[in-house]
């Protein structure tokens, strides 16, 4: 039993028994127009890695890289944030001008 201003342990969990402060457990994120959860704390290759094993391979290598939503570079190693989209687009190598 509780008393006047005092709450019991169940009455200060959240939605699903989540505790108030913390978040969703998953994120959902888009990579190459797929729709992917990854757990909260997941990298944007962790989100490749979850829909194409083999691209995030190439990835990690050098071979390909992300690109955001507006085709601007992102490091592999960024933080997936809710509603992110990532893009694997070829690395391009420049031609050495030799004149």
């Amino acid at each position: 039993t509780t008393g006047a201003g005092e709450r019991s342990a169940s009455d200060s969990r959240g939605v699903r028994g989540q505790s108030p402060m913390t978040g969703p457990t998953d994120l959902r994120v888009y990579v190459n127009d797929r729709g992917v959860s990854v757990p909260n704390g997941s990298t944007a290759l962790d989100a490749v890695h979850a829909l194409f094993p083999e691209l995030a391979l190439e990835v990690a290598a050098g071979g390909m890289r992300l690109n955001d939503s507006r085709g601007l570079p992102v490091p592999h190693d960024t933080a997936a944030t809710g509603g992110a989209i990532f893009r694997v687009v070829p690395v391009r190598v420049r031609a050495q001008d030799h004149s």
